[in-house]
């Protein structure tokens, strides 16, 4: 054996030994699965408002009759379709039957300035609500969707679905203060 196979030889050993210790400090498939998590089975849910895509809203699926203890939701992308999950990292959603809520809030914090007055009471102030977080709330959803006692929205996840999918309107925008 030469030099160079040596060096060959011994790098790629070094990767090898590198890669065994990388695999057992990542694990193999992610995250681990909680005990008792069900399969899970692929699921998206495309939400528009007055037929337009709604964006970075909540979307969660609640057993019905509180059948499945997990968490079940996803957040909606700029074309309004959210990409379902459970415990918020397995993809996919246990297989039954779901109301779905919609939710979609946004502080509003026009009411403060970019920067602390220079006034101190005021300065004060400001820092207050800053911390405190104590600006409205406002729900861009109506309420009817946002209650899964009240909502309207019914989704089933089945097993011989390759994709479980569904699109839901939920209506004209509100601006409801929640706050």
């Amino acid at each position: 054996m030469d030099n160079k196979q040596r060096i060959a030889y011994r790098s790629s050993g070094t990767v090898t030994i590198t890669c065994i210790i990388l695999l057992n400090l990542w694990g193999c498939g992610g995250p681990t699965k909680p005990d008792g998590l069900p399969v899970l089975y692929p699921c998206k849910i495309t939400i528009t408002q007055s037929g337009k895509p709604l964006d970075d809203a909540i979307v969660q699926l609640h057993g019905v009759n509180n059948s499945v203890p997990w968490t079940v939701n996803g957040v909606t992308d700029r074309s309004g379709v959210a990409v379902i999950k459970t415990q918020t990292l397995f993809f996919g959603a246990p297989e039954g039957e779901y109301v779905v809520t919609v939710t979609k809030k946004i502080q509003d914090k026009s009411q403060l300035p970019d920067s602390p007055p220079k006034d101190k009471q005021e300065a004060e102030k400001w820092y207050d609500a800053k911390e405190r977080e104590s600006l409205a709330v406002h729900s861009f959803v109506s309420s009817e969707f946002t209650s899964p006692i009240k909502t309207t929205l019914h989704m089933t996840v089945a097993s011989n679905s390759k994709q479980n999918t569904e699109a839901f309107d939920v209506g004209l925008p509100v601006d409801d203060i929640v706050m």
